[in-house]
């Protein structure tokens, strides 16, 4: 063989290897990767909020799309998305609408524990995201083990264990909701079997816990309980929910509700009165006024009207939300005004502090770290 016809022999010998690695190669499309992502971005942007787990995988001309996401729409939307930028590819699609089908009809829990911890991971140890409050309904959405992936009313994801509500599909839901309710707003108490103080304890109760009112007994609301269970609590713990919505949500009405619970400790993902983190406090403190909040600081610093606070912070009034991180646009702490520079929050326990320099509860990290004031009372 010539030197010349051995030379085109390589030569073709490598542009077959070249097609032959390109037509089995296992590298998505950038196209695909690219509009997965921007999918994510335009309908599941808050991890915290929407489930958008996708995996893709590339098989010789097969693209694999699995993983969950949070609803039947963003289902249909990715579905359609991809399809549109792999016209070359197979495309096999075994992403998963949540809820999933092993979950059948009963896809909502009511919890029956005083506070229901949400965690980030199934097991106990796992850090502590955020609690849910007697009474509270949750959307289920998958279950591995003794555990749930849950949605709270808030939106905000995580795992619950099983212990802590009482599993009901959707017209369960409706009967729990329906009819009359009493709303507790004093920050603890016991629910009893019968209506007077020494009788057995059923559960315990924490501030924000909104249930049914099944009647009167003398000092004692006659309640349900999840799982048909009757319990009485006293009257001056709770009052019915009626007449709680017509009291108007008020500065001087939010800020005398941060007062009752000084003194209470911090907990990190504490939203109840057992203890709080910083966005638990504020988010508890306006729904018991009615209004309601985001989980997270840095989502609540999205909300109402950015203020100018004024050169000594004389512009903030009562019920303002007050932001602070230790970098410009990063926020990672939310407080309640109480006018005049003052205000309340959970550091270590809920207490008051100040931003005017000269007060005696002046706070010195917390005035170099002020990003911002927002107006949620119009």
């Amino acid at each position: 063989m010539s030197r010349k016809i051995r030379g085109l022999v390589i030569v073709l010998f490598v542009v077959e290897i070249f097609i032959g690695c390109s037509r089995f190669s296992t590298v998505v499309p950038r196209d695909v990767t690219g509009v997965v992502e921007n999918v994510q971005k335009k309908f599941a942007p808050d991890k915290r909020l929407s489930v958008f787990d996708i995996h893709l995988q590339k098989k010789g001309d097969q693209l694999i799309v699995t993983g969950d996401v949070s609803n039947s729409k963003l289902l249909r939307v990715l579905k359609d998305s991809i399809q549109a930028h792999a016209e070359n590819l197979d495309l096999v699609f075994n992403v998963i609408s949540l809820p999933g089908e092993a979950l059948g009809d009963s896809t909502f829990g009511t919890i029956d524990v005083s506070t229901a911890h949400l965690r980030k991971r199934p097991k106990h140890a796992a850090e502590m995201l955020s609690q849910g409050v007697l009474g509270s309904v949750v959307r289920l959405l998958k279950k591995k083990d003794g555990w749930y992936f849950v949605q709270m009313e808030d939106h905000y994801l995580g795992w619950m264990s099983k212990t802590s509500f009482w599993r009901t599909d959707s017209s369960g839901v409706v009967r729990w909701k329906a009819g009359d309710h009493i709303i507790v707003k004093a920050p603890w108490g016991w629910i009893k079997k019968k209506p007077f103080r020494e009788s057995t304890n059923l559960s315990d109760v924490v501030a924000g816990c909104i249930l049914p009112l099944e009647g009167r007994t003398g000092r004692w609301y006659r309640i349900s309980l999840p799982g048909n269970r009757i319990g009485f609590l006293l009257m001056s713990l709770a009052e019915p929910v009626k007449k709680w919505l017509q009291e108007p949500a008020t500065p001087a009405a939010i800020v005398e509700t941060g007062k009752q619970f000084l003194g209470l400790p911090y907990l990190w993902g504490g939203t109840s009165s057992k203890g709080f983190d910083c966005s638990g406090f504020v988010q508890m403190v306006f729904k018991l006024n009615h209004i309601r909040l985001p989980r997270d600081a840095n989502q609540m610093a999205l909300e109402g009207k950015k203020i100018d606070p004024g050169k000594d912070f004389q512009s903030l009034a009562p019920g303002d939300l007050l932001f602070f991180g230790s970098k410009p646009g990063k926020i990672t702490h939310v407080a309640l005004s109480i006018g005049k520079g003052k205000f309340y929050h959970a550091d270590g326990y809920v207490h008051e502090n100040s931003l005017v320099k000269g007060d005696s509860l002046f706070n010195a990290y917390r005035f170099r770290t002020f990003r911002m004031a927002r107006r949620i009372l119009k």
